[in-house]
């Protein structure tokens, strides 16, 4: 992509977690268990940095140690005795995942074989009661399922549908739940879908749709379905289904986070169907959860809950109190009332009826007066003492992580992934994706897996994304079919001098098992991440792009980076999907996910922090149509370059 010319340092793009010491806190036990490799902030032999970064991060971090010691709040329905098409394992399932949640602190409502009156009503419940506790939320509903115009709908048991019009009264609507989610404003949500079996219906009533629509997660929540958007699950041969199966599974392994799980269930279920099914998520989430918590963070989650457990404690006695002040302060106002009033008679009885009255009057405003007067210095005093018990329970920083043996880690997944990303069979490709689900390389080996499996036959179903899907900006796979002859033009343009820098043209001129080569040296691996660029730098394995886009999708990516000028150093990006959007350069208009990238380098040049910003449309364009690099040290603007696509031709 960027040259470096004339004296500016090597670019590329560097964000990975900056940790504050709130940060630190919180990770600093996981790292110590070995659970969890975190970027350091100082890497070995190096000065501490300040990369401008740590703001971001800072409300992340701080939303991350309170969600710890959250209540956890659950409403659990499985329904299995529909009267036209009875289901075996829905009720099963519903109460082993009611049993597991509670055994992981969670308060459990459970309904089995509800009708729509029950279900509606629990649902009602359960969004009142995450709102009042500010609690983690987790819905799962186990049953039939049905897409109707793109909306969901969950089949009670009592459902009598001759229509679709029925469908629409006599279902639960899930916009319903999500709704009520939004309205608790609670701090996290988790709604879990095991409802994609086949049209309950039959021919009665045809639906246009196999299973559910894709709809994309609220903000603070994840939203999973056992299957694609699109398909069907399997009601499973066992006590559970096949989805619940697994995530039943997965869920109690110890210090694994939310995504983690889902990926895991999804690995699996996957290779037991044959590719017949592929369990689908949409997040939101700003930061990890755990079912079971890491050994390191047990004794931080029951501080974090105690903290709430008083802070509620005093918001209820704040409330008892300001009941007790405004009952006193309306006391008093009666007082003043009645006072003025017998002013009034008073006046009336020595035929003075027009003093008498404009002095009530004037008693009455003076008593208003001083109500309101009081009641903003009361509001004032409780703000000021509520700011000053925030401000005392603050986490204190903790020392920072162990960063030989980040390093440790890190060299340790780079070793794993360079043997095995090359192997033609399945077995070391599903070994790596367990061990590290959110890896460095995670969506590198999901697309030699999808290859690998592709050429032992599977027939793998596809995510139904429709433009004109009001409810979800859709879902695209990399554009990986390249063809020696392709050919793309890029402009550059500097950011802020709006001066172009140069054009260039890039040519595919061959292709081999695993990587692209252009006929400017410069070379990519198959999803299109760096491998060697224009100017002769050298890049170990990367993941700047995905293997699936969808808004809200996260990763990262940390790499190797050698200069011919510069020499050596590391990259570190955090990455994610943030909007899709229309975005229109010389090559065209086109419908695009907007990636961004934050986060930092560092090598013999120093340190740098980095921010990127690509659009990108994978179902037309197989390279990126805009891409955006930022690059500084401290304050100073070290580079700022645009790449713009001119034309391209594809076969």
């Amino acid at each position: 992509m960027k040259r470096a010319r004339g004296g500016k340092l090597p670019w590329y793009p560097a964000a990975g977690p900056q940790f504050s010491p709130g940060r630190r806190r919180v990770l600093q036990g996981l790292v110590a268990a070995g659970t969890l490799a975190l970027t350091p902030r100082e890497a070995p032999g190096q000065s501490s940095r300040t990369l401008g970064v740590e703001a971001r991060h800072e409300a992340t971090v701080q939303a991350s140690v309170a969600l710890l010691g959250l209540p956890r709040q659950a409403l659990i329905v499985g329904n299995s005795k529909y009267k036209e098409s009875p289901l075996k394992n829905p009720a099963n399932d519903a109460n082993a995942m009611g049993e597991a949640l509670r055994r992981m602190g969670f308060n459990v409502a459970l309904l089995l074989d509800a009708g729509r009156d029950q279900m509606q009503n629990a649902i009602q419940a359960f969004g009142e009661a995450v709102a009042k506790r500010n609690a983690v939320g987790l819905f799962y509903f186990a049953g039939h399922g049905v897409q109707l115009a793109w909306r969901n709908y969950l089949i009670p048991v009592d459902a009598v549908v001759d229509n679709p019009d029925d469908v629409r009264e006599r279902t639960i609507e899930l916009n319903t739940l999500l709704q009520g989610l939004t309205r608790a404003k609670n701090s996290m949500n988790v709604i879990i879908l095991d409802a994609c079996r086949d049209n309950p219906f039959g021919t009665k009533v045809p639906i246009g749709q196999k299973g559910l629509s894709q709809f994309d997660a609220p903000p603070g929540s994840l939203l999973a379905y056992a299957t694609a958007p699109g398909n069907v699950a399997s009601d499973g041969e066992g006590a559970n289904g096949l989805y619940t199966e697994n995530l039943l599974r997965e869920m109690r392994v110890p210090e694994a986070k939310i995504e983690d799980i889902f990926k895991r269930v999804r690995l699996h279920v996957r290779r037991r169907t044959h590719g017949q099914q592929i369990p689908w998520e949409s997040t939101s989430l700003e930061e990890d959860f755990y079912f079971v918590l890491p050994r390191a963070l047990a004794a931080l989650a029951e501080e974090e809950a105690e903290r709430e457990r008083k802070r509620q404690q005093e918001l209820a006695a704040l409330e008892r109190q300001r009941i007790a002040e405004e009952a006193e302060r309306n006391r008093k106002r009666e007082l003043a009332l009645i006072e003025a009033q017998r002013v009034v008679e008073e006046a009336e009885r020595k035929r003075k009826e027009e003093q008498a009255l404009r002095e009530a009057k004037l008693a009455e405003e003076e008593a208003d007066r001083k109500y309101k007067q009081e009641l903003a210095l009361q509001e004032k005093q409780r703000a000021q003492e509520e700011a000053e018990r925030r401000r005392k329970q603050q986490p204190a920083p903790a020392g920072k992580p162990d960063a030989a043996r980040v390093e440790r880690q890190f060299e340790e997944e780079l070793a794993i992934w360079e043997k095995i990303k090359s192997s033609k069979e399945p077995g070391p490709l599903e070994d790596y994706l367990l061990r590290y689900p959110s890896g460095r390389y995670s969506e590198l080996a999901q697309l030699q897996l999808d290859r690998v499996l592709a050429a032992q036959g599977e027939k793998r179903i596809e995510i139904v994304s429709a433009a004109e899907n009001p409810y979800s900006q859709g879902t695209a796979m990399a554009g990986t079919r390249y063809r020696v002859g392709d050919s793309y033009t890029y402009r550059v343009t500097d950011l802020y001098t709006k001066l172009e820098v140069e054009t260039f043209t890039q040519t595919i001129t061959k292709i081999t098992d695993t990587e692209v080569i252009y006929n400017t040296g410069m070379v990519t691996d198959l999803l299109g991440n760096q491998v060697r660029t224009r100017d002769g730098r050298v890049f170990g394995p990367a993941q700047f792009l995905p293997l699936e886009f969808a808004v809200g999708k996260r990763w990262n990516t940390r790499f190797k980076l050698t200069h011919p000028r510069f020499g050596a150093g590391q990259i570190e990006l955090e990455m994610r999907v943030i909007a899709r959007e229309t975005i229109t350069v010389p090559a065209g208009t086109f419908d695009a996910f907007r990636l961004e990238g934050h986060g930092w380098s560092s090598g013999s040049w120093g340190s740098t922090q980095v921010t990127r910003i690509a659009w990108i449309a994978p179902d037309r364009v197989r390279r990126w149509i805009v891409s955006e690099d930022f690059r500084k040290s401290g304050l100073k603007v070290i580079s700022s370059e645009r790449e713009e696509l001119l034309a391209y031709k594809q076969s």
